[in-house]
């Protein structure tokens, strides 16, 4: 069995799309300019547990969502690394809201502070997927990436 390690994985060239996106966060590195995210509202009757195991999945077969680069000699690279998948984060925010801040409120809060936050493409994670309960029957689905792997890619 091959080794799953991401030194064993081989590195590829960038996309020319994603070439764009290298030298602009080469020549931006503290601005977060192409970072993208998503939030869907699901709302209704729901099996919690099977969206979750369902979310999970998605991380593990969305290859892109766990691109690792370097830059080198012979120019940037990427390759997939297992130990870059997304985990999902569960927050139950029914009853971590304080009394200034409703559930949802406090939710947007955590996902604009995730979007502002700088991502180095050299040293961390591109995604971040996360299950957010807002109401009894209301829950957050959001996930964030990089342009450089859901457009660029």
């Amino acid at each position: 069995m091959p080794d799953p390690t991401p030194t064993a994985r081989p590195w590829h060239a960038l996309t020319l799309a994603q070439l764009d996106f290298w030298e602009e966060f080469r020549f931006h590195p503290d601005r977060p300019l192409s970072t993208v995210a998503h939030c869907t509202v699901i709302e209704g009757d729901l099996d919690e547990t099977a969206l979750i195991a369902a979310l999970r999945q998605l991380a593990q077969e969305a290859e892109v969502l766990a691109l690792r680069f370097r830059d080198g000699p012979e120019g940037p690279r990427q390759q997939i690394d297992p130990a870059r998948i997304p985990v999902l984060r569960y927050h139950d925010l029914r009853y971590e809201s304080d009394a200034e801040s409703e559930p949802e409120a406090t939710a947007r809060k955590m996902m604009e502070r995730d979007i502002a936050a700088l991502i180095d493409l050299r040293q961390e994670p591109l995604a971040a997927l996360w299950l957010l309960r807002v109401g009894d029957r209301r829950w957050l689905w959001y996930l964030r990436g990089h342009h450089i792997g859901l457009d660029g890619y």
